[in-house]
């Protein structure tokens, strides 16, 4: 099999509440990416990350997942800032799921920075639900607002 199937392959398995062997699938994919390709250009060489990383949020290990982010991240960095928006909102996501609201916030802050910035999907994004109703967060919502308002 090749990389991008053993990814979508762990990602149905998770669909399927198989996370054990979702994990060990997805951990197998990120493994022969990083011998492939070392540095995490495309999207198409992120997707094993972003599958371990979501597999490991559905399991609740939500520093693991951040782990696994903050390497895509890393290795991303100085590429496309619209692909480290998203890393930034996935960490945004992992952080308030943990309850650490402070780093949430850093996080979304970035993501809206780095082009992350449908601010109905922030909205709707149950995993956020911790930071409504902070002033914090209404403030990075109007600068998505802001964001997507110039987009148009």
């Amino acid at each position: 099999p090749t990389v991008e199937t053993e990814a979508i392959l762990a990602n149905v398995l998770r669909g399927e509440g198989k996370y054990i062997e979702a994990e060990a699938r997805a951990k197998e994919s990120v493994d022969l990416m990083s011998r492939i390709s070392p540095r995490l250009n495309t999207l198409y060489d992120r997707y094993p990350s972003e599958a371990l990383a979501s597999i490991l949020v559905a399991e609740g290990h939500y520093r693991d997942a951040q782990e696994i982010n903050r390497r895509l991240l890393h290795s991303i960095e100085g590429h496309a800032v619209g692909d480290q928006g998203e890393v930034w909102y996935a960490l945004a996501r992992e952080a308030a799921l943990a309850g650490r609201k402070s780093e949430s916030f850093a996080c979304l802050e970035k993501a809206v920075k780095y082009g992350f910035a449908p601010a109905g999907e922030i909205v709707a994004d149950t995993d956020l639900k911790s930071l409504h109703g902070d002033s914090r967060y209404e403030a990075i919502l109007a600068k998505a607002r802001d964001a997507e308002a110039k987009e148009q």
